[in-house]
């Protein structure tokens, strides 16, 4: 059978059934809401107003369970958060490349000439090396020419080409040969670009062939 306890708030007293208990009996006279706090805990868990409430808290162990938990699941996200920086870095420069190989095209396309010596259209190339793409205008790479367009990639990518020079010919576009290139890291992800020409009458297509992109 449960006990049902009310309060008397005019006297502070408690009653469990037919039986009062005053609960200023039990408090200082300097007594404050914590102290009234405090007493009626004293009434609880000693089992005086009924069943005593056990107070319990975690143990050492408990705790270095939960703790030993926390430290797994925060390493393992850590390990895939990397990773998938990683990822997203190799997919970064492989986009990059891509975009660089794009912009000489269209240059070449449109009959860009750039400079105040240039008085017709030019066509464009680029050249690889590592950790940096060079937009050229001309039949060949000059690495002191003022007209060079630089962009800066990442020094720790491998670039695997035939050839560190690709031209698209002027208006056309075309290429004289078929050009590939493969982008890798250390960390397992590969990406090859080729340049090739689809067709005498069509211009030229810029295809990226995922190998093992990750």
């Amino acid at each position: 059978m449960r006990m049902v306890c009310r309060a008397k708030q005019t006297n502070m007293s408690w009653s469990c059934g037919t039986r009062w208990f005053n609960v200023t009996s039990h408090i200082k006279p300097q007594s404050n809401i914590l102290a009234y706090k405090n007493s009626l805990f004293y009434w609880f868990s000693s089992g005086v107003l009924g069943k005593p409430v056990l107070i319990k808290g975690f143990s050492l162990i408990e705790v270095m369970v939960v703790m030993t938990m926390i430290t797994l699941l925060a390493g393992v996200g850590l390990v895939m958060n990397l990773d998938d920086f990683r990822s997203y870095l190799f997919r970064d420069e492989r986009n990059v490349l891509v975009t660089v190989l794009q912009k000489a095209r269209s240059q070449a396309v449109n009959n860009v000439c750039i400079g105040s010596g240039c008085t017709d259209g030019l066509p464009h190339g680029v050249h690889l090396a590592p950790g940096k793409y060079t937009i050229f205008q001309g039949s060949s790479f000059n690495p002191d020419a003022s007209t060079n367009q630089d962009i800066d990639g990442n020094a720790n990518m491998s670039l695997a080409y035939t050839t560190p020079d690709i031209l698209f010919g002027q208006l056309s576009g075309q290429v004289a040969t078929d050009w590939d290139v493969v982008l890798d890291d250390a960390y397992g992800h590969t990406t090859a670009v080729s340049v090739n020409k689809e067709g005498e009458n069509r211009l030229l297509g810029i295809n990226v062939k995922f190998l093992i992109s990750k």
